[in-house]
């Protein structure tokens, strides 16, 4: 067995300290040729001179996949222009939501069951009925009376149809 050299007489910590400082410059070494070999790989000018065909090929697709994702289809621009139609067309949204039941904003009002409700549509039926039967009424107060019949016995005329 060989005599225990000089580094055999170190204490633990300096032992573990150059164990530590050997594996940093080696986790640098492989670092370095990791990087060395990347960058030789990775070198679009060596992979074009090599193969040419496929560097092409490969940029093609890389160029139809940019293009398919950043450009949208026409589709997607009509339907672009619709919604900002829409848009400029809908008028626009009031301040603040008012509360009426039609709209969910009941604000605690109830609305008073069926009995009402049927109340409410039995009005709106009858109102426009209520308001030409007073229209009409109103209406034959408002026209003068025909003429009176000539002295001479010729009958007049018959009034024009409505």
């Amino acid at each position: 067995m060989a005599p225990p050299t000089a580094k055999a007489e170190q204490t633990e910590a300096e032992y573990l300290a150059d164990q530590s400082r050997a594996a940093q410059a080696a986790m640098r070494a492989a670092l370095g040729d990791l990087q060395k070999g990347l960058a030789k790989g990775l070198n679009p000018l060596r992979w074009t001179k090599d193969h040419p065909w496929l560097t092409l090929g490969a940029i093609a697709i890389g160029g139809f996949a940019t293009s398919a994702a950043v450009v949208p289809s026409r589709e997607e621009q009509e339907l672009r222009k619709l919604r900002r139609l829409h848009e400029a067309m809908r008028p626009p949204a009031p301040a603040a939501a008012e509360s009426h039941p039609s709209n969910g904003n009941a604000a605690g009002k109830s609305t008073g069951g069926l009995g009402r409700l049927l109340l409410r549509e039995l009005i709106g039926l009858v109102r426009p009925i209520m308001a030409a039967i007073l229209s009409e009424a109103l209406g034959a107060r408002s026209t003068p009376p025909p003429p009176a019949p000539p002295a001479g016995g010729a009958a007049a005329p018959p009034p024009p149809p409505r």
